[in-house]
Order: structure tokens, then sequence, then C-alpha cells
């Protein structure tokens, strides 16, 4: 945390030294993406859970990958930390005692969801592909079984092993409460 705070010191000192109004707002506009990102949203990278920290609630959690042999590789959960929702992208650590540990690779704060709105976690696909493992978010009658009014879209990159935000076009959303 302490390289944090100095990248945070000079970053200021740049954006003080800055004349140019355009060219300051856009040092703060970095500043406050790396801030969020690096000293807030990482903070729990690389723990193996469970246990999830106390203050982490787990929210739904699906297994997107398998190695072979039918072991689970990877996994996507939904977690709350306050009053914020995060994605996290996990890969599997090890087996002991009949329970899988996994390790978080990714966390990735989600925007704040509007009235009316859902996250469907994982339950999305993008045109032209029958795999859900697009998580979602965005709103649809009850009585559809596909919502596409979708505003928000993010994708597991299992190569980097990260999450990554990808356009909403194209993308429909399974409705879990549809035939219900």
């Amino acid at each position: 945390m302490q390289w944090a705070k100095l990248l945070f010191y000079r970053f200021l000192d740049k954006v003080l030294s800055v004349p140019n109004v355009r060219h300051t707002m856009r040092y703060l506009s970095a500043l406050l993406i790396f801030a969020s990102t690096t000293i807030y949203g990482g903070e729990y990278v690389g723990i193996v859970f469970p246990p999830f920290p106390t203050e982490v609630e787990d929210l739904g959690s699906v297994l997107i990958n398998y190695q072979t042999g039918s072991e689970v590789e990877w996994s996507v959960n939904l977690v709350q930390i306050g009053a914020k929702k995060h994605l996290w992208l996990n890969r599997f650590e090890e087996r002991k005692n009949k329970n899988a540990y996994f390790r978080l690779r990714h966390q990735l704060t989600l925007p704040d969801t509007r009235n009316g709105e859902y996250i469907y976690l994982s339950l999305c696909k993008s045109s032209g592909s029958n795999e859900l493992n697009i998580t979602g978010i965005g709103s649809g009658p009850a009585d559809e079984e596909w919502h596409i009014k979708i505003t928000s879209a993010y994708k597991p990159n299992l190569n980097t092993g990260l999450l990554e935000s990808m356009s909403p076009v194209g993308v429909a959303c399974y409705n879990e409460g549809y035939g219900v």
C-alpha cells in the first residue's frame, strides 16, 4: 500500500503543476481510475477461498470452464463489499476434503444497477455464440425468455485471467424467472 501512496503523491504533484485545465482534468481522471482499481478494487486479488473475508458477501457463483479429467478450472463470483457489487474471476487452486478452493485472479467493480435492472451472472451470450459465460446488466419483460435490453456486459478472458468489459450490442441474457 505504501507504493500506492507514493504514486498518488507523484500524480498529485503532476496535476498541481499543470497550468492547462484540460490537462489537469485528464490527469485527475487517470488518477481516479488508477485509485479505484489499484487501492480499492484489487485488495482481495490473490486470496484463496473459501472462506470469504468477513466483509465480503457471496451473492452467487458459476463454474465456467473444466480442466482435463472434469476438474473445475475457473469460476466467477458475484460478491458485495459494502454498497458495491463486484465480479470475481477465480482459478481453481486445490481440493481438500472434497472442498474446492479458488484463488481470486481479478476483481471488477460493477456499475450500480438502476431500478428494474438485474445482474445476469454468466447467463448471457453474444450474437453468433451459444456459450453462456458473459455477465450482463439489463432488464426485460418477465414473460420473455431472453432479455436484450442490456446496458453493460463483461466476459472472462481465460488466457489473461481478467474480466473484460465488452459492448452490450448483440448480447442476450437468459431470464431465470421465465416460465416460473
